[in-house]
């Protein structure tokens, strides 16, 4: 949150000063008459990954196995062709990038990393390659395209498939 005076008539009569900290989102803000305190509320997005094994031919699951122990946003899309490791992205570095993390592993495995977000990361039918979107940048003077990318899953330079506007999903 960042107060600022204003004058009678609504306009800036000051500098911004921040006032609170952290992740989430602010809301439902009421300040006491006297203008000495505040509440709101604070919704902050950690979603984390779980998995379970699929029982009974299908119908029942086995206790909930949490996947990702960090506080960030972890989303989860693939799974490697062994069926042994999830493909996810996640903001724990700065920007969403891509991760592979083992069921019986504590810690994932960086698999592509870009000063932009990354998302939607999804095995290639082969299963050899992770196709991605690079999410187009909030800087004005950059392009508004998002690019469809391919790189390999075993490690390697990623390769620009496609560029377009608007591109927020992909499947194969």
């Amino acid at each position: 949150l960042w107060a600022i005076r204003v004058d009678g008539s609504g306009h800036a009569t000051g500098k911004a000063a921040r006032l609170t900290h952290g992740t989430g989102e602010a809301s439902a803000i009421s300040i006491t008459a006297d203008g000495k305190r505040l509440a709101f509320f604070r919704q902050a997005v950690e979603p984390d990954i779980y998995v379970a094994d699929v029982e009974a031919n299908g119908i029942k699951l086995s206790a909930l196995q949490r996947l990702t122990l960090d506080e960030r946003a972890d989303y989860p899309y693939s799974w490697t062709p062994d069926s042994n490791a999830v493909i996810f992205t996640s903001d724990r570095n700065g920007p969403f990038s891509i991760f592979r993390q083992g069921v019986l592993d504590n810690e994932p495995e960086m698999l592509i990393r870009s000063q932009r977000d990354l998302s939607v990361p999804r095995l290639s039918p082969d299963g050899k390659s992770i196709i991605y979107i690079i999410t187009p940048s909030n800087d004005a003077s950059a392009s508004t395209n998002s690019r469809l990318m391919r790189a390999p899953l075993a490690g390697g330079p990623p390769q620009l498939v496609l560029e377009a506007p608007a591109i927020n999903n992909q499947q194969c």
